[in-house]
């Protein structure tokens, strides 16, 4: 199974159209995709139902992953367009709530661990930040790919996003690679 993370400091950049498309050709490809949506403005999951008193009534979301509340098999939600792991808008708790757990770098990829045979592909939606939920996703990850525009803001999240990249290679994820800017 690959874990790829999408991922800019920066907002608008395309990250979530880029995990959407990727996931896409993968999945004509014959691939098996499971889509995680790390980011508490939820636009990717967004993408996968039709209203918000849809998601608002789902069982378990990432927020629920991150608090050890529920294994990722059971947060996968099985839709028409493919197979989500959805996002909450209470993944924005998660620097403050986990902020003391010694494991708090390393939920996401523990959770995803009984996946490895299940899919071929993970894709991972990052929130527009640096925070816990990034460095979960870039822990996780076998590789990072970075959507950015040529505009001075996002080409600067790029600098940040590769320093902590380097971060992570150093203290959570020696084997974390840039597959692409």
């Amino acid at each position: 199974m690959e874990v790829i993370a999408i991922s800019n400091r920066k907002g608008g950049t395309g990250k979530t159209a880029t995990v959407s498309c990727l996931g896409a050709g993968l999945m004509e490809r014959g691939k098996k995709v499971l889509y995680v949506d790390m980011d508490s403005q939820r636009n990717l999951t967004s993408d996968f139902f039709d209203s918000e008193n849809e998601i608002n009534n789902l069982q378990y979301t990432t927020a629920d992953l991150m608090r050890n509340k529920c294994k990722a098999s059971q947060a996968i939600v099985h839709t028409p367009i493919g197979d989500i792991i959805p996002a909450s808008k209470e993944l924005s708790l998660m620097e403050t709530e986990l902020a003391t757990e010694l494991d708090k770098n390393f939920r996401l990829l523990e959770a995803l661990k009984e996946l490895t045979k299940t899919y071929h592909y993970v894709l991972i939606d990052c929130p527009p930040s640096l925070g816990l939920c990034t460095i979960n996703a870039l822990t996780a990850c076998c590789s990072v790919i970075v959507p950015t525009e040529a505009e001075e803001a996002s080409i600067s999240g790029i600098y940040d996003l590769l320093n902590i990249v380097e971060t992570v290679r150093k203290y959570t994820n020696e084997y974390i690679r840039v597959a692409g800017v």
